[in-house]
C-alpha cells in the first residue's frame, strides 16, 4: 500500500516530511512543575509487516530551540521502523545535552526531528516520513526532582508531505505489498 497523499481507490495519506513538538526541557522547572526527561518514540512511514520482512533504519535528524529561537544542531539517532529514544545525555541520542535545561537555558523549547538517510553513522538508513510522540517524566509537587508524579504524553505535529509504504503478507484473498 503506498501512502501517496492521493486519497483515491486504497491509497492514503501521505506521511508528515517532519515532526515538530514544543516541550519543556530535561530538569527545567516552572511553577511547581519539574520535567525530569522526555523521550520520544517514532514510527516510520517506510513498514515492511511481512512474516519475511526487510528492516528499514533511518537517521533521526534533530534541531532544537530554545524560548529565545537560539538553535542547537548536531543531536541525532539510528532508529528502527519503531522505535523509543530517550532526550537526552547517554538516554539514546547523540549530544542529547541538547534537551536539557543546563544548555537551552529557557523552561521551554520546541524541536524539529526528521528522518534522513545518513550512512554512516547509521548504515542502511534511509530517508522516511515519522510518526511520534514524545513523553515526559513530570514532577508536579516543585520540590524539584526527588521523584516522578506522572507521565505526560503528546503526539507530534506533522508538517510537509512525504511518501511511504506498507508492505504485508496476503491472506483471506487480500493483496500484499504495495499497490
Amino acid at each position: 500500500m503506498q501512502l501517496t497523499g492521493q486519497n483515491t481507490n486504497g491509497v492514503y495519506d501521505a506521511c508528515p516530511a517532519y515532526n515538530i513538538a514544543n516541550f519543556m526541557p530535561n530538569r527545567a522547572t516552572l511553577g511547581n512543575v519539574s520535567t525530569l526527561d522526555n523521550d520520544l518514540s517514532v514510527v516510520s512511514c517506510n513498514q515492511d509487516l511481512r512474516e519475511s520482512y526487510s528492516i528499514h533504519k533511518t537517521k533521526l535528524d534533530f534541531t532544537i530551540w530554545n524560548s529565545f529561537e537560539n538553535s542547537f544542531h548536531g543531536t541525532h539517532a539510528c532508529v528502527d521502523s519503531v522505535d523509543t529514544v530517550g532526550l537526552g545525555d547517554e538516554r539514546g541520542v547523540v549530544q542529547g545535552s541538547n534537551f536539557d535545561f543546563s544548555t537551552l537555558k529557557t523552561p521551554n523549547a520546541r524541536f524539529e526531528v526528521r528522518g534522513i538517510h545518513a550512512a554512516p553513522p547509521c548504515v542502511g538508513s534511509e530517508v522516511s516520513g515519522l510518526l511520534g510522540v514524545i513523553r515526559s517524566s513530570t514532577a508536579i509537587r516543585g520540590d524539584g526532582f526527588t521523584g516522578e508524579d506522572v507521565e505526560l504524553g503528546n503526539t507530534t505535529h506533522g508538517a510537509g508531505a512525504l511518501a511511504g509504504f506498507v508492505l504485508w503478507d496476503p491472506g483471506h484473498g487480500t493483496p500484499g505489498g504495495p499497490r
